[in-house]
């Protein structure tokens, strides 16, 4: 008597390889989403540690950090010997166990912007490394919409929870800056909102953005200008941007969140009640 065939058949074979890959096609969004929400709960911890910072530094200096300055003498940049006028980003450094990187602030300007530092990336949108010759910053202070924010320019003086009028749960302190992802690494014609150091850019939105207009999902069509994204806070992350309010809560910013309630929450001293819900 003849063995039977102990194998598969090709049509076995086809049927088996069919099923396989319409599990992996179901399983794959699921994967995805729970990447980019540990991505997003990574997000959240830099916001929630560069907030404590802040409340550290308040607490150290008795006021918020600035939102740095130009010059007087540079454009864009502030002049040899004014950490006055340095960004935010530099001032807390000490404050998030970088005091390294801080002290290369007079001695090694060069070697300062070329030190990118964790915990001011995000990881959905880039990698830990300097752009364009630059260390960056993915957040960003909030300036209001004009200097009536958490952030504001050295010149102007500086902020203390007692400006903070309206309430430090009722106040935007941080978020992440809008930005064409097609041009990270590459320069374009009038898209200045990720061009610049993070630590010394001066007075310029690499690291301070206003509540004008909604936050909304970062840029990737070439074929449109990154000069749209200046000013403007923003994320990619699906559905809206991280945020750290005035009382060092962290908390996910809609994008489709009604554009008086995110310009009154930019403001510190309006009187203007606001629900986040």
């Amino acid at each position: 008597m003849r063995k039977p065939n102990l194998g598969f058949t090709l049509v076995e074979l086809l049927v088996v390889i069919a099923i396989i890959g319409i599990l992996v096609a179901l399983l794959l969004p699921a994967v995805q989403a729970a990447r980019e929400a540990a991505r997003r709960m990574s997000c959240s911890n830099n916001l929630k540690q560069i907030g404590l910072a802040v409340h550290n530094y308040h607490d150290t200096y008795k006021a918020f950090p600035s939102a740095g300055d130009n010059g007087p003498n540079n454009c864009c940049s502030p002049d040899n010997g004014r950490i006055d006028r340095y960004n935010w980003p530099y001032h807390i450094l000490p404050f998030i166990e970088q005091s390294t990187v801080y002290e290369l602030g007079l001695p090694n300007r060069a070697q300062l912007d070329k030190t990118p530092v964790g915990a001011f990336y995000c990881p959905t949108r880039r990698r830990i490394v300097v752009y364009r010759g630059r260390a960056k910053s993915d957040y960003a202070g909030s300036r209001g919409v004009g200097n009536n924010g958490v952030f504001t320019q050295t010149r102007t003086g500086w902020i203390r929870f007692a400006n903070l009028i309206d309430g430090t749960s009722n106040v935007i302190m941080f978020g992440e800056a809008r930005i064409h992802l097609k041009y990270m690494e590459t320069s374009q014609v009038n898209y200045w909102g990720d061009n610049e150091s993070c630590y010394l850019s001066g007075w310029a939105d690499d690291v301070v953005r206003a509540t004008i207009k909604v936050p909304a999902r970062d840029l990737i069509d070439p074929a449109i200008s990154g000069a749209l994204t200046h000013h403007q806070f923003g994320s990619s992350h699906p559905g809206g941007m991280m945020a750290t309010l005035g009382d060092g809560s962290t908390r996910l910013i809609s994008f489709t969140i009604d554009q008086q309630t995110f310009r009154n929450l930019g403001i510190r001293n309006d009187g203007n009640p606001i629900s986040l819900e």
